[in-house]
């Protein structure tokens, strides 16, 4: 049975809050749900009532999203033997038809040596990738598909944007739009400072 908690014009119901708007002679209710970062929220704040918990409250939903999307995405990959970080490597030497050496992909995805190198033996052996002799380093190789490889890609892309797409029916359009302009210009500013930095110490 669904319990109604009420305080003043603000009504709990189970876990979620109905917001009562008071206009005239009717009241206009408005459903928000509580997810797991507001209970995560509202600890630090009765606890630290002075901070500012903003980047908690949004960067915090951006990562569980994230996280729970690629539980989706993961049933998408596992079939092929994929992760989704194999995909970004996959993708990217799709976007990048001339090849990517080993260090531009380290930068793109920001991940070390450690990581990338055994990707790109398993990738190699499974026949996505091959390397080929850097013509500007002897030392040196670059990342391309196999054909199989650029021929399979966009179709696992396609799979991932449904998946992707699928939960963004949760939304209306127009907040979809807003939300890819807003996070666009906080991820052009982010990149900024990581550019600047990366310059600073010659990566």
């Amino acid at each position: 049975m669904t319990s109604v908690r009420s305080v003043g014009m603000f009504v709990d119901i189970d876990n979620n809050s109905v917001d009562i708007d008071s206009q005239g002679d009717r009241a206009v209710a408005c459903v928000v749900m509580v997810d797991h970062v507001d209970g995560v929220v509202a600890t630090w704040r009765n606890t630290y009532p002075d901070w500012d918990l903003s980047g908690m409250e949004l960067l915090g939903r951006v990562a569980r999203i994230e996280r729970l999307l690629d539980v989706r995405r993961l049933d998408v990959l596992r079939p092929h033997g994929l992760t989704t970080g194999d995909v970004d490597v996959l993708a990217s030497l799709w976007r990048h038809q001339g090849g990517q050496r080993p260090r531009d992909l380290r930068r793109t995805m920001m991940i070390g040596s450690g990581t990338l190198t055994p990707r790109l033996d398993r990738l190699g052996s499974a026949g996505w990738l091959e390397r080929r002799p850097d013509p500007e380093d002897r030392r040196g190789c670059v990342l391309v598909l196999t054909d199989a490889g650029r021929q399979q890609v966009p179709q696992l892309v396609e799979q991932l944007l449904a998946v992707e797409n699928q939960a963004l029916t949760a939304l209306p359009r127009a907040a979809v739009e807003r939300l890819v302009r807003d996070l666009g210009r906080l991820l052009s500013t982010l990149d900024d400072v990581a550019s600047q930095g990366s310059a600073r110490i010659g990566v």
